[in-house]
């Protein structure tokens, strides 16, 4: 499916552009490994996981 496709008609998007070229920006979650982690925390982090492994492989020109 393409990107176009996926996003519903009622979402603008607005791509940053830095001297032509899409702007990228590396997103970071840190966390600590040796403490509680709770259930809904647990869910979020596997949310963001998936979801960001899955447009990690999308060429940002294909998204604009």
């Amino acid at each position: 499916m393409e990107q176009e496709e996926a996003v519903p008609p009622d979402i603008n998007i607005f791509p940053l552009l830095y001297q032509g070229a899409p702007l990228v920006m590396n997103l970071f979650l840190v966390r600590r490994k040796d403490r509680y982690l709770p259930q809904y925390s647990k869910f979020f982090l596997n949310l963001l996981l998936r979801h960001y492994s899955a447009v990690g492989h999308v060429r940002m020109d294909r998204i604009v």
